[in-house]
């Protein structure tokens, strides 16, 4: 009898807990190589390309890196600077794992929002980058969706860079993303 009640907790327990989901269900975009957009330091072991008309330093750095990068009418921002008081780093944050299907991170506002829309990149098939953004505009500024981009650096996904861009931007910040190569 004792091992009846056992045997139906232990399934009680298994059948409410939820997995979390993961990513596997999302498409990938494949990595390539824009023949007429110019080459640039991206993070130390990292270039990426961008198209004519983009303005911004790109990485530039004395102590660790930083980066930004955007387009002429400012409607795509990529930027990341992932700094203590000693130092900047080319990554920030670890992503947990199994990669989750969504994020949570403050807006502009300090407001915490969930960033539910994924974008998968891959190399040889597998999963090298994710980008989380928005499927709403919450955001204090209407116009940007707020964005992370992770890379998969050494092994484990690493908050590489944070992208704001409207709507009709995705398509150009997936192509622009589909660029990053290790050098």
């Amino acid at each position: 009898m004792k091992n009846l009640f056992v045997i139906i907790g232990a399934l009680i327990l298994i059948t409410n807990c939820k997995k979390e989901e993961n990513i596997e269900h999302a498409s990938c975009n494949n990595l390539t190589t824009e023949n007429s957009w110019s080459i640039i330091n991206f993070k130390t072991d990292y270039s990426i390309q961008v198209p004519d008309g983009f303005k911004g330093p790109g990485m530039v750095g004395f102590e660790g890196n930083n980066f930004f990068k955007y387009s002429s009418d400012t409607s795509i921002i990529f930027e990341y600077g992932y700094c203590n008081g000693l130092f900047c780093f080319d990554f920030g944050d670890t992503l947990k794992s199994p990669i989750p299907n969504s994020i949570k991170v403050k807006d502009n506002a300090g407001n915490l929002i969930t960033l539910n829309n994924i974008q998968k990149f891959c190399q040889n098939s597998e999963t090298v980058g994710v980008l989380y953004y928005l499927d709403d505009l919450v955001s204090d500024n209407p116009l940007y969706w707020n964005s992370r981009l992770y890379w998969k650096d050494n092994g484990q996904f690493k908050q590489a860079m944070q992208i704001r861009f409207q709507s009709s931007g995705l398509k150009t910040v997936n192509e622009i993303i589909q660029t990053i190569k290790s050098k």
